[in-house]
């Protein structure tokens, strides 16, 4: 199965790339990172088929190496639509919590958010029905290519620590709305998924 990780990063720098790359690169597996601006999601769209099983790994998280090969080869095993691992939460260097989130499908359709990074979808797991929820978003956001793998070919949750997202400031000055666009995000999502 050919594997690749995706990352975006913002035009203008990212502070946090090079550890991102480091800590991918420590796991042997081919990188791709894109550059782009507010179309996140379409970006990320297009580069859903790039290899048999993609990870989706945000350009300020840190990844664990061997999980994250850990994952891959749950991936191969199972062919599910996607294969999540924990997280842990870094604030100034620190870790502030670990989070472990065993979902079941119906629990992910009401709260797509929760499979972030380090998440990987299978080839061919994703479809035009997650563009058109990204199109109607008009955010950042990405969680429905997640969901869509996840409802049209199952879920899986590797229960270890896969990767490190950081809390920090650029988060909030990126997305000054965040609260009404995660809103309006959750609203189309739902409805589109709904049972």
């Amino acid at each position: 199965m050919k594997r690749a990780v995706v990352t975006l990063t913002r035009k203008g720098g990212d502070p946090f790339l090079d550890e991102c790359i480091a800590s991918v690169a420590a796991s042997g597996n081919p990188h791709i990172i894109l550059e782009c601006g507010d179309e996140w999601g379409q970006v990320l769209y297009q580069m859903k088929d790039c290899a048999d099983a993609v990870a989706w790994v945000d350009s300020d998280d840190y990844v664990y190496p061997d999980v994250m090969n850990k994952a891959f080869e749950l991936m191969e095993q199972t062919q599910v639509g996607v294969v999540y691992t924990d997280e842990e939460v870094w604030k100034d260097g620190k870790v502030i919590f670990t989070k472990a989130v065993d979902q079941d499908l119906k629990f992910f359709r009401k709260f797509p958010f929760t499979v972030h990074h380090l998440a990987i979808t299978r080839k061919g797991s994703i479809s035009e029905r997650a563009l058109k929820c990204i199109d109607q978003m008009n955010t950042i956001y990405d969680w429905p290519m997640r969901l869509d793998a996840a409802v049209n070919f199952g879920i899986k949750r590797l229960p270890k620590v896969g990767y490190a997202w950081r809390k920090h400031a650029a988060q909030e000055t990126q997305s000054p709305n965040r609260a009404k666009y995660l809103q309006h995000s959750l609203d189309v999502v739902r409805k589109e998924y709904a049972q």
